[in-house]
């Protein structure tokens, strides 16, 4: 036999002879003593339960940083620190609220009613003076009116009515004012005056409104009957003695026509339509 010169080797070649001699001529082993009680050792073999925790489960996050940890607690101790507000406190705030809320609640309405007077007194109704005693006795110098200013935007007062008007808009006159007076002739109406009695349309005007015996005088250089021309209208004043009016000026343009007087609102005693 030749030993192997490795160290190790020994030890295998004893394995292998000892495993022939334990061989019988059939090539079978033979049946080794086993000592009484004792029996042939089995290899245990158990089957192991393969792992199913996912490998996510096994990740741990590293800590924050020592620094970040110090400020967090810092930050919650500061906001822990924080006095709560009293209750009389958040009541005087909510009462603060309140108020400033009924303040602009307030502004709204105040703004919203100038507007609404602003618009009224330009497109609807107007206030307006009486300047002078061209009026007089129907209408007092200083009396206040209240004019309505939409039913002349659609069509030609009456006559007979009170009109106010805007002398500005009158090309031979630089009154600058707002006049009253009555309109006598409409667009188209024949006017002629005979012995102190205004004829409309060849019938002499009813006129109840003036004190009896009232004399009208016809404008200066008048030649006859005249036709009032389209978009123009002839007034008068009630005081027919002292008062500037068609007689004067002449036609007025139906766009200087401001509006038409309903009602005398002052002196309180003579409060009514005129």
């Amino acid at each position: 036999m030749i030993k192997s010169n490795f160290p190790g080797d020994d030890e295998a070649q004893e394995r292998a002879e000892a495993d022939r001699e334990g061989t019988g001529k059939d090539g079978r082993l033979e049946e080794r003593s086993v000592r009484a009680g004792e029996s042939s050792a089995k290899p245990e073999v158990r089957a192991q339960r393969p792992s199913i925790t996912p490998q996510y489960l096994d990740y741990i996050p590293d800590p924050p940083p020592a620094d970040a940890q110090q400020d967090a607690s810092d930050t919650d101790d500061h906001q822990n620190d924080r006095p709560l507000p009293a209750r009389e406190d958040i009541y005087a705030q909510d009462d603060k609220s309140h108020v400033l809320l009924e303040v602009l609640d307030w502004m709204k309405y105040i703004i919203i009613a100038v507007i609404l007077g602003i618009l009224i007194s330009q497109f609807v109704l107007q206030r307006s003076a009486v300047v002078g005693n061209s009026m007089t006795p129907t209408l007092l110098n200083a009396e206040q009116l209240m004019v309505e200013k939409v039913s002349v935007h659609f069509g030609v007062p009456d006559r007979g009515s009170i009109i106010t008007i805007d002398s500005g808009k009158i090309d031979s006159t630089k009154i600058g004012e707002t006049l009253v007076k009555r309109l006598i002739g409409r667009p188209g109406d024949t006017i002629d005056f005979i012995d102190g009695v205004v004829y409309i349309d060849g019938q002499p005007l009813t006129e109840s409104y003036l004190p009896e015996d009232t004399f009208t005088s016809a404008p200066l250089g008048w030649s006859g009957p005249q036709i009032v021309p389209e978009g123009h209208v002839f007034v008068m004043g009630d005081n027919r003695a002292f008062s500037a009016d068609s007689r004067v000026f002449g036609y007025v343009p139906l766009r200087a026509v401001e509006g038409q007087v309903l009602v005398r609102i002052f002196p309180f005693s003579r409060f009514g339509t005129p």
